[in-house]
């Protein structure tokens, strides 16, 4: 091992230190053991240079006869700078007042990092994403460490959250506790009190608008947001919306003093800070007031009679009226309690943030909305388009809809934001990227205005422009690039509350009123204020119905308002607003409330909210997997424009409009708004949206008319058509038998190769069938006569299954498999005589010849090679879904012979990338076909090895680490069909190199966004793949655990899926070819995806895979391994996905008809379908058996339960009970034990028969015989 010399360029070279280099380094091994010993936080930015220049490799460091010099992105190490400063002030006059818009002068001046003095304290500024997200994100480097030099230093609290030092025990206890009070399940509940409190300052300001008074937008903004902070956190009404001219309550109003006397004391130095008079000694007067109030608002709720009892954290965060109960009553996993002393500190700071950011934010969208014209307009025609009305009941899913209104707030905070200097403090001497040295305790401060507004990664910086996130530029942007709730573990806790309560409430006010500036002088920011808030933002109001219905204004006034250019004067014949008369939904209900009645407002206090009985059916908002019915279905991948191919909604199923089975009345009005939001929705989709949907309809019809399939085939740049194979010629025919014969002698005796008919029937059975499911052949290039014969005798046996030809198929099987196996005999792979012994085909070294292994073989070779990969994985395929027990018995020697042949041709990518060259297109083509191929067969091998560890429960053969492929291609390249056709598909789409496996599966678990325009988008294939790994991540996790899953959130935690499920969730809608269309002209394999998908949810929940048996063949043997499995199932927030995605599947084949679908869906279903339906009916009977426990049935589980009644009410097991009187069934022993066996008895009936494949009638005799055995013991 060598001991070589290094120097940080910039330092002088006598600074050398020796660092050991083992000869094993790679080349990222050793920047990251250089920038560990000289305390570089970015090892990737590291580059190393000797005298005669750069050197890249290890050999190159090993071999270099002199120190090397370290470079740090290219540049030599540094000390940042900046202005120099006057005695004393230092850069005091650099930057106050106007510290943005002097922040952003310096760094044009002076870079990325600059160097500021003031009085006596040193910071230094950064506008630069690189150096910004390391500082945020806090490692071994940088921490959140108060000290002299901090700007929270003259209100720092260790016991306190937000202005106490990171690396502390009460920190530790802070985020222990206060984030499950606003994680987005908590956060979900507040949306009701949002909506009360803004429609209570409805009064307020429609006095305003009648009298046509201008008011201040941040003052009457800060009366509004702290309305409700002060109900969520202290349960307090400060009293500020009673009229327009109610005082401030003590409380936000101390808080807004030590807002801006603390950045007025902390700008002028130490020493100022502790004088006896003036702004210091009312600062901390201030500060004593504030606590003392909120003291005594927590001993009332400490002493209350009506406080809950204690119980856990996250059920607290659910019940509790208020964020102090939640804290006083919250407990952790050993019973205790946040402790006394710490609670009113952190009530301050919560209540400070709280109502002080969102009151800059909400100004500053009026002012956007103001400043901007035509962007109010977009914001109500969005919300008129969503169904928004008077009376809407706001959630945070219908929140999440509104999909300008969040482009709209990103672009005004990325301009406006209110926070604007989160700091971090270096823990140690540290060199940042760009190479800039900090010494230990330099505080470096984010510059977030500078950083939004950097012209060397914003385009048009300065513009207003809301779009701007829609563009690959901004959604490929640099993670720190935008940071308005600043990043990591001291990110804002607060945040998912924080963009709520600004969405709702500006929302409501879009909805009910025009806002016009009054005046035109520029609106200053306050430079003496902790945060970024407007000064002379005053605004007047035009309540929108009286534009609309009242047109009072005389033509003097109308000439008056036109020469002054008023905004206000807009005829109401160019407004985007419906008249109330002639723009109406289809249940003849106004779309928005265009009349001058009494506003409605609720007077639900918070506690009431929260205490509700829980009446039926209803869905709670959020991060809650019990979402509306329509975005569960987004979230899953499936259209939200379900509705409009007939079908009906959830709420329909269980409350149809019949009136022989409609319920009472009582329950009917629990059915929340949000249905009839949605349904008002749905109707203003066009014809065209629905037909061109990314994600098609729910469930296709069957046979759709000619122009609706003509116009599918022409809506998408992924569309394929029909693949079709010539019909064999007698020439081609005669090859193949010729081929054949060269074979005689291991061939099965009385073995007849196939008629020519019969061998072009079984091609196209297979073209048509099996390689829709799994694309690695490529029909367009396939020849019989010049592949290899095994290679076409078992395409021909998988293509027999699908023209139910199975006799044929099984001598075909055998046939293929006689020709491979001596096949590799001959080329010396290993295979003896007694080949059966899978043990010999272990090693894949010992396996394959030399002149086999990846750079070695011709291109020949490697095309034959990959020829017996695609056979071996045809054998695999054949002998896993059939039913012929001799040939299932083999599968562990062709697995293990298969897995060994992969890994020895090699799982990575060629060294050289595929390039156009100046051949002809059919020579590019062919020659990319080749490379996509290879990449395919092998992918696919290893989705279906991983297929048998979900069936068996075996382990894996080829792991995820393994795959070092580039992800596979879109539909559009793969099935063209010749080469001009791939040419133009190619120019289009091909020239983004293909991201890898690896980078893919890492971005799934790192959340990043896959992008960057020289990448190709993902691809439903790439999808599936991806979800495959994710499976294995599962099994893996599972085996490693030591101890039973005995709790919801230990599943969870356990795998570690959810998140990462919910990123896949997203890249399959991003996905062009993204259809639960099983007819999907790209393909079935995203509609397969959805089956697995649902199977991973099912897997984390309950882990059947060791007792199904499915191995054994033998329905009666599956059924007892299925009564057998483990009883228990843990009921839980984590369980209602999985028992949402099994119901749902359920719901397809009965509402299309359960023997239509048994009948006629044998092409679009694949057999993942079936084994997933085997772990949907077993997981919806331990439930079902486990309602009648000790723990009353959720709202979901309620919900749940009266979907599957009414489904099963569409075949012949339903339950004979009026709907209203069903949820007295929920904790009946004998009704779940019915609704279970029926369960299994319609999933049984749909996998009965008429299959291509004989795994499906297994899978269907196994059902009934489990649902026979569950009878029998149960009678």
């Amino acid at each position: 091992m060598a001991s070589k010399n290094f120097f940080l360029v910039g330092d002088d070279v006598s600074t050398t230190q020796s660092i050991l280099v083992p000869p094993t380094y790679g080349p990222d091994e050793l920047k990251r053991a250089v920038a560990r010993h000289f305390h570089i936080v970015q090892p990737s930015g590291v580059s190393f240079h000797t005298s005669y220049g750069s050197i890249n490799t290890v050999s190159d460091v090993l071999d270099a006869n002199e120190p090397i010099g370290i470079r740090i992105d290219n540049q030599a190490v540094r000390e940042p700078d900046g202005p120099e400063g006057l005695p004393i002030v230092g850069s005091f006059y650099e930057i106050f007042p106007d510290h943005l818009g002097n922040h952003t002068r310096l760094f044009r001046q002076y870079g990325g990092l600059i160097k500021t003095t003031n009085m006596g304290k040193t910071n230094y500024l950064t506008d630069d994403p690189e150096i910004a997200a390391v500082a945020l994100n806090e490692s071994i480097y940088f921490s959140k460490k108060i000290n002299e030099d901090h700007p929270l230093w003259g209100v720092k609290d260790n016991i306190a959250t937000f202005v106490g030092d990171t690396e502390t025990e009460t920190w530790r206890l802070s985020h222990k506790f206060l984030p499950t009070s606003m994680g987005p399940k908590a956060v979900r509940h507040y949306a009701p009190l949002i909506q009360e409190t803004v429609r209570r300052s409805f009064a307020v300001f429609d006095a305003f608008a009648e009298s046509g008074r201008s008011w201040n937008g941040y003052q009457y903004m800060v009366k509004l947001a702290s309305e409700t902070i002060g109900k969520v956190i202290l349960g307090q009404n400060f009293g500020h919306l009673v009229n327009a001219d109610a005082p401030f309550h003590p409380i936000p109003l101390s808080i807004l003093t030590m807002f801006q006397l603390n950045k007025r004391v902390a700008s002028r130095g130490a020493w100022y800070q502790n004088l006896p008079f003036g702004d210091p000694k009312k600062l901390r007067e201030t500060h004593k007031l504030c606590y003392a109030l909120i003291e005594g608002i927590v001993s009332d709720i400490e002493t209350s009679d009506t406080a809950m009892p204690k119980m856990p954290m996250a059920e607290a965060a659910l019940k509790a009226s208020n964020l102090v109960e939640y804290l006083i009553k919250g407990t952790d996993e050993k019973g205790e309690t946040f402790p006394r002393s710490m609670i009113v500190p952190n009530i301050v700071m919560l209540t400070s943030a709280g109502f002080t950011t969102t009151a800059s934010l909400l100004s500053w969208l009026i002012y956007s909305v103001t400043e901007h014209p035509g962007n109010q307009e977009r914001l109500l025609q969005e919300l008129v388009n969503n169904g928004i009305s008077e009376t809407t009941e706001w959630s945070v899913d219908l929140v999440s809809k509104l999909s300008f209104l969040d482009k709209f707030v990103k672009e005004t905070q990325r301009l406006h934001n209110p926070a604007f200097q989160p700091a971090r403090t270096a823990k140690t001497d540290v060199i940042v990227p760009g190479g800039y040295r900090l010494k230990a305790d330099s505080v470096v401060v984010c510059a977030l205005h500078s950083l939004h507004t950097n012209p060397n990664h914003w385009h048009d910086p300065s513009q207003f422009d809301p779009d701007r996130w829609d563009t690959a530029e901004v959604k490929g942007r640099h993670r720190g690039m935008y940071l308005p709730f600043a990043t990591g573990p001291r990110g804002c806790i607060g945040f998912n509350f924080a963009l709520l309560e600004a969405k709702i409430i500006f929302s409501e006010l879009i909805y009910r009123y025009e806002f016009i500036r009054d005046g035109s002088e520029n609106v200053q920011y306050d430079p003496e204020f902790q945060l970024v808030r407007p000064l002379n933002l005053y605004v007047d109001l035009v309540i929108r119905h009286k534009r609309l219905v009242h047109a009072t204004q005389s033509h003097q006034e109308r000439e008056q308002y036109e020469t002054r250019g008023d905004p206000r004067h807009i005829s109401s014949e160019n407004t985007l607003v419906p008249d109330e008369h002639t723009r109406t939904s289809a249940s003849n209900q106004p779309l928005a409330p265009w009349t001058n009645g009494t506003y409605a407002t609720p007077n639900s206090s918070l506690e009431e909210t929260l205490n509700e009985p829980a009446s039926l059916p209803l869905m709670i908002q959020g991060g809650d997997p019990m979402q509306d019915f329509a975005t569960f279905l987004e979230s899953i991948g499936l259209s939200e424009q379900w509705e409009s191919e007939g079908l009906p909604s959830m709420e329909q199923w269980i409350f149809p409009t019949d009136s022989a089975v409609a319920p009472q009345a009582g329950l009917k009005d629990a059915v929340p708004n949000e249905f009839d939001s949605e349904d008002r929705s749905l109707q203003n989709h066009t014809a065209e949206e629905a037909l061109f949907s990314n994600f098609g309809s729910r469930l296709p019809s069957l046979q759709p008319d000619g122009s609706e399939a003509e116009n599918r085939l022409q809506s998408s740049a992924d569309t394929i058509r029909l693949h079709s194979i010539h019909n064999i010629s007698e020439s081609q025919y005669r090859s193949f038998l010729n081929t054949i014969d060269g074979f005689h002698r291991v061939l099965p005796k009385g073995f007849a190769p196939p008629s020519k008919y019969a061998l072009s029937r079984f091609l196209h059975g297979f073209i048509d069938g099996l390689n829709e499911h799994l694309p690695f052949i490529h029909s367009p290039t396939l020849h019989i006569e010049s592949c290899n014969s095994a290679l076409v005798l078992a395409i021909a046996a998988c293509g027999s299954q699908y023209r139910f030809e199975t006799s044929q198929g099984v001598q075909l099987f055998y046939a293929a498999r006689a020709i491979v196996l001596e096949t590799m005999k001959q080329k010396g792979f290993g295979i003896q005589a007694g080949y059966t012994n899978s043990a010999q085909c272990n090693s894949p070294a010992a396996a394959f010849p030399s002149n086999f292994l990846p750079g070695a073989a011709a291109e020949d070779n490697f095309d034959e090679t990959v020829e017996i990969i695609q056979t071996l994985l045809l054998l695999i395929i054949y002998a896993t879904w059939g039913n012929n027990g001799t040939i299932a018995q083999e599968l562990g020697f062709l697995d293990n012979t298969l897995a060994s042949l992969v890994r020895a041709h090699g799982l990575n990518e060629p060294p050289q990338s595929f390039d156009l060259m100046d051949d002809s297109n059919d020579v590019n083509w062919h020659t990319w076909v080749s490379r996509e191929l290879n990449r395919r067969t092998k992918f696919v091998a290893y989705c279906f090895l991983n297929l048998h560890c979900l069936m068996y429960n075996t382990p894996p053969l080829l792991l995820n680490a393994d795959l070092g492929l580039d992800m596979p291609c879109s539909n559009a390249l793969w099935s063209a069909q010749n080469a001009n056709e791939w040419r133009l598909a190619y120019e289009s789409v091909g020239k983004r190199s293909n991201i890898s496996f690896q980078r893919s599966f890492a971005s799934l678990f790192s959340k990043g966004e896959l992008s960057a325009t020289d990448e190709t988008p993902s691809t439903a294939l790439g999808n599936h793949i991806l979800l495959h790994a994710l499976f294995q991540q599962l099994y893996f996790a599972r085996q490693l655990c030591l101890f039973p899953l005995d709790h919801d959130h230990q599943a969870r935690e356990i795998t570690g899926l959810d998140a990462v499920l919910r990123t896949w969730k997203s890249r399959w809608k991003d996905t062009p070819e993204s259809s639960t269309d099983p007819r999907n002209p790209a393909g079935p394999i995203a509609f397969t995806s959805a089956a697995l998908l649902g199977q991973i949810y099912v897997r984390i929940q309950v882990d059947l895979g060791p007792h199904r048996a499915l191995m054994t063949r033998d329905p009666s043997t599956i059924a007892r391994a299925l009564v057998n499995a483990p009883q228990t199932i843990v009921r839980g927030p984590g369980l209602i996905t999985a028992l949402l995605h099994a119901v749902h599947a359920l719901s397809i084949p009965v509402q299309l008809g359960i023997d239509f679908v048994a009948r006629t869906h044998s092409f679009y279903w694949s057999v993942q379908h079936c084994l997933a339906a085997v772990e949907y009916a077993h997981l919806l009977t331990r439930w079902l058996l486990a309602l009648p426990g000790p723990t009353e049935p959720s709202r979901h589980e309620r919900m749940l339960f009266l979907w599957i009644t009414r489904l099963l009410d569409e075949t012949e097991h339903g339950i004979r009970v009026p709907m209203e009187n069903r949820l007295n069934l929920i904790q009946n022993l004998d009704t779940g034990r019915q609704l279970s066996i029926s369960i299994i008895r319609v999933w049984a009936r749909i996998f009965n028969g008429n299959t291509s494949w004989e795994i499906v009638d297994v899978v269907s005799a196994s059902l009934k015989a489990y649902a026979d055995l569950l009878e029998q013991s149960w009678s």
